[in-house]
């Protein structure tokens, strides 16, 4: 069985960004991914431009669009605050072009990819986790939870008692008309 010392559930930004680091500072790591990546995701398409200049690699071959102004509504749109700037503030992003990117960057530091392995058990043997995954068994000394906010994984390890407060939430991907789209990708509009 393959040992970690630490082995990362979910290949989303805060997964694969924790491997990249862990890479980076030699540390053995794995990241556990249910599906192959790319994987499509529709969440989290704006990335803010402080977020951006942080990263610890160029992504500009991921980035679809940069906005310069954004519209922000208030109060059921009766306040409206606009913001321009030289520089972008909303740089637009598809997730599963994101992911895979900030993956890559991690497996360069030596960072094990395990895609299609969808977490099923942990369980604690001489103080080390074993993973039991739909494909193989691996162990390692520490697990981080980065399967989302429903997180299975959490489950898993015994934390059943859910503290969050939920706030439902509808995303959609829309086809528009050249017309309206041209018009639309000048400014990024919040309401």
């Amino acid at each position: 069985m393959k040992h970690f010392t630490v082995a990362i559930i979910g290949s989303g930004p805060s997964g694969a960004s924790t491997a990249f680091h862990l890479g980076k500072a030699g540390i053995a790591t794995v990241i556990i991914e249910k599906e192959t990546l790319p994987r499509y995701k529709t969440c989290g398409g704006g990335f803010v431009n402080r977020g951006k200049k942080d990263m610890p690699f160029d992504i500009s071959s991921v980035v679809e669009r940069e906005f310069l102004k954004v519209e922000t509504y208030f109060n059921n749109r009766e306040k409206c605050y606009l913001s321009e700037k030289d520089k972008p503030i909303i740089t637009m992003i598809m997730r599963d072009s994101f992911d895979h990117l900030i993956v890559k960057k991690a497996k360069e530091f030596g960072v094990t990819l395990l895609e299609n392995h969808k977490l099923k058990s942990i369980v604690t043997i001489d103080g080390k986790s074993i993973l039991k995954t739909s494909q193989q068994d691996i162990s390692a000394d520490f697990i981080i939870a980065a399967d989302g906010v429903l997180s299975p994984t959490a489950k898993m390890a015994g934390w059943t008692k859910d503290t969050r407060k939920l706030i439902p939430a509808l995303e959609y991907e829309v086809e528009v008309s050249s017309e309206d789209f041209e018009r639309l990708s000048k400014m990024f509009v919040l309401i």
